[in-house]
């Protein structure tokens, strides 16, 4: 029994469809692996961009700090001359 050639027409159409189909695949694929290390890189960059960002947040806060704390050594300053002043203006000593 042989293989009429309606049967090998068919078998034909659908190793054609299977391998286009394959193609299609392969090439989807190569397309998603290639737009995925894309993305590695950019976060890659971005976590570079990031650690900067820490270390000038990093450093903003430190200069705040040093700055609050000569903002209250001077308030005490400015509290220690002005209960002085009240003294000197109303010969009472504040308790």
């Amino acid at each position: 029994m042989g293989m009429t050639t309606e049967l090998i027409s068919v078998l034909v159409a659908v190793l054609a469809v299977g391998v286009t189909l394959g193609g299609v695949i392969l090439t989807g694929l190569h397309g998603i692996r290639r737009e995925m290390g894309d993305l590695r890189r950019e976060m890659g960059d971005l976590r570079g961009e990031i650690g900067g960002v820490r270390g000038e947040l990093s450093e903003f806060r430190r200069d705040m700090e040093t700055r609050l704390s000569a903002v209250e050594r001077q308030q005490a300053r400015l509290e220690g001359l002005l209960e002085g002043l009240r003294e000197a203006i109303t010969g009472h000593r504040a308790t």
